[in-house]
């Protein structure tokens, strides 16, 4: 059972809870995130900035390792604006081009927090979310109303390095693996409260594990990376990767299958061909496809049965 550590307070004036410890799930870095006051511009004269932006120096990827000045100044725009629906997009200010548009409602709360992330570079660190206050919980209907397009908040991201501001930005490597981090990484620390706002996948007190998908669609059970590998290892053996506890995932009861547990298996046997069928795992027998959403089979042009394991003398 995993048990996050507590230290109790921090701030200059002590005023300030620290957050649950737990494993990072990667190397630290040496970079002190600083986002500068974000600036607004209404296209309509009456919308209000709703927009927070929060940096997780754990997600950023090893691409915007910082050489020389390392500020990235990031542009997001509301693009349609309507009774029903509200989209948003972002770039890089020095970018002529906007990445996809992503519909706002799915990111209200900070804990449906979007990453930004570059198909060139991977993720940026940033993370956005629409709401009334930071670290609040408002509604889609709350914010949206005060929404208009062409809205646009434009901020900068300062990535400097905490040890000495004058040298390149150091993203880790294997000596700073899986240190004990606030949140592991993986949320955000609200001071306040002293509780983590964990990162949409990740669960736990310290936002210490994977969350299973779908809770298995009531279909499965959800259970450690550690009881996975045991299960194909000797009696006396043991598992001691440091992920064991971290990485959660599904066991699927018999008759279902996939990341989630959704997928109903269709019934297989022998190919009536002798080829590769169920005992070779092949659905259907080898000779259908599986419809997953029902478990039924549809078997190709030649072959029948609720298996596909009957041959037809007529074609």
């Amino acid at each position: 059972m995993y048990t996050p550590y507590r230290y109790g307070f921090k701030g200059a004036d002590c005023s300030q809870r620290t957050c649950p410890l737990g494993r990072a799930y990667d190397q630290l870095s040496t970079a002190r995130p600083s986002i500068t006051d974000m600036t607004f511009a209404s296209a309509s004269g009456s919308s209000n900035a709703k927009l927070v932006a929060q940096f997780v120096p754990a997600s950023m990827d090893r691409k915007f390792q910082a050489k020389g000045s390392s500020d990235m100044n990031i542009v997001v725009q509301i693009m349609k604006s309507s009774t029903s629906r509200h989209t948003f997009a972002w770039r890089f200010d020095s970018d002529s081009y906007f990445y996809p548009e992503q519909q706002v409602e799915s990111f209200t709360g900070s804990a449906n927090a979007f990453p930004l992330v570059s198909t060139d570079n991977g993720n940026t660190g940033i993370f956005l979310y629409w709401d009334e206050v930071k670290g609040g919980t408002a509604s889609f209907n709350s914010v949206a109303a005060e929404m208009a397009s062409g809205d646009t908040y434009t901020f900068t991201l300062k990535v400097e390095n905490a040890v000495d501001s004058s040298m390149p930005l150091d993203m880790g490597d294997s000596n700073t693996l899986h240190q004990l981090l606030e949140c592991s990484g993986r949320g955000f620390c609200d001071s306040a409260a002293g509780k983590c706002t964990c990162l949409p996948g990740f669960t736990g007190e310290a936002c210490q594990r994977t969350v299973c998908p779908n809770q298995c669609s009531n279909h499965g059970s959800c259970q450690t990376e550690t009881r996975f590998a045991q299960a194909g290892l000797a009696a006396n053996a043991a598992y001691s990767g440091y992920e064991g506890n971290q990485q959660y995932g599904c066991k699927c009861d018999a008759g279902y299958r996939g990341a989630d547990c959704s997928q109903v298996e269709c019934p297989s046997g022998n190919d009536v061909m002798g080829g590769d069928g169920g005992q070779q795992g092949m659905d259907c027998s080898g000779r259908g496809l599986c419809n997953y959403a029902i478990g039924v089979c549809n078997c190709f042009r030649g072959f029948y049965g609720t298996r596909c394991e009957q041959q037809s003398t007529l074609v």
